[in-house]
Formats: C-alpha cells, sequence, structure tokens
C-alpha cells in the first residue's frame, strides 16, 4: 500500500498573466472581464481569453449572472446588465495560493 499524494493541478505550469489574475481574484474575491481589462490595460477578447483558459484548467469558475449569459467582452457596449464574475474554486484555494507564494507574488 502507498501513502496518499496529492492530486497534480498543472497549477505550476500558469504563465505571470496567468498568476496575476489569480492574486487579483485571490485579493478581491471575485473578477469581472472588465476590471481586468482596466488593470491591465488590454482589450476585451484578450482578458476574456485569459480567464477562460483559467477557467478550462478548472482552477477559477463564473458566478452570479443569468444562465445563458453573454460574457462581458462579448456584450455590447454601453451594457450595463450584471457581468460574469469569476472566482477561484474552493478546493483549488489551497493550491492557488501555494502557487503564488512560490513565485512570491504572494507574502
Amino acid at each position: 500500500m502507498q501513502p496518499l499524494t496529492t492530486l497534480d493541478s498543472g497549477i505550476e505550469n500558469l504563465d505571470r498573466t496567468q498568476s496575476f489574475v489569480l492574486k487579483a481574484i485571490l485579493d478581491h474575491a471575485t473578477w469581472t472581464v472588465d476590471e481586468y481589462c482596466d488593470v491591465a490595460r488590454t482589450a476585451g477578447p484578450e482578458s476574456l481569453h485569459i480567464l477562460r483558459s483559467l477557467e478550462e484548467f478548472r482552477v477559477i469558475e463564473r458566478v452570479g449572472g443569468a444562465a445563458g449569459e453573454k460574457p462581458a467582452a462579448e456584450k455590447v457596449a454601453g451594457d450595463s446588465a450584471a457581468r460574469s464574475r469569476y472566482r477561484i474554486r474552493p478546493l483549488m484555494i489551497g493550491s492557488v495560493t501555494a502557487h503564488l507564494r512560490s513565485r512570491n507574488n504572494l507574502h
């Protein structure tokens, strides 16, 4: 019998930009595509791509908003409807924290 080991989440393979987004989400609890655009000064599609890549890694998830709602970068300019917010998945908080500490992004 072998002792249990932790599952490899692949989180150590995230790039600097993805790590920055995780730090911001950890600091603010949730984040939107528009908020990332404002802080990083990037275009909506690029910001949406970064958040979706983290969602595909199953590190973050969407919260709130109606089902079937378009992500913020896909909405018409000036649309004030609720935007998709992302948060770190509860079971991933420990892994994210360890990852950010290993990169000296979290103290």
